[in-house]
């Protein structure tokens, strides 16, 4: 018997030690706003992303937001499926992504509701002070969509013009600020 309680209670312990999860801060002083101008900025004195796009495929309607999360407008839940039936099947949902630096220290960023400032930008950094700046912040506030249809025929010489979106592509960095040509 006791053999028996102490494999449960073994694999209790294995499968609970590799569960991620968030929650609001139920008691928090911060509370998620209605917008992002009252949350504190915490990189290079960058205010936290306000664009949003809906994603809009298949059988599904979503809201996208620039900061790294999704799903939700910051208020309601944005993740409808099937599209127009007003069902939501997820709350919300965000980025996550951890790693270790080159001393071996773990560094993470992940959104949890915006409750205590924002982990993600827009915008390329500069290469060597791995910083951004609120003009570059402000500048790349947006969604970039770009369709397969477009690409095809722009590398197939089909256009005889080049859309803006594929000239304006944020994919290569400024070179002149110290940004990643790729």
């Amino acid at each position: 018997m006791k053999k028996h309680i102490g494999i449960v209670f073994a694999a209790s312990l294995l499968l609970s030690g590799g569960i991620v999860t968030a929650k609001e801060n139920a008691g928090s002083k911060i509370t998620p706003p209605k917008n992002n101008t009252s949350l504190p900025s915490i990189a290079a004195g960058c205010n936290p992303t306000t664009a949003k796009t809906d994603l809009d495929i298949n059988n599904v309607r979503t809201t996208l937001l620039a900061g790294g999360d999704m799903w939700w407008d910051q208020a309601n839940a944005k993740y409808e499926v099937p599209k127009g039936g007003s069902k939501h099947s997820m709350f919300a949902g965000a980025l996550w992504i951890g790693g270790l630096d080159a001393g071996g220290n773990l560094k993470a960023a992940a959104m949890t509701y915006r409750q205590g400032g924002n982990d993600f930008w827009s915008g390329p950094i500069n290469q060597s002070t791995v910083d951004v700046n609120p003009a570059t912040c402000f500048k790349y506030d947006k969604h970039f969509k770009v369709t397969r249809d477009q690409v095809e025929q722009f590398v197939n010489g089909e256009l005889t013009t080049m859309p803006d979106i594929i000239k304006n592509w944020p994919g290569n960095g400024d070179v002149s600020n110290n940004e990643g040509q790729f």
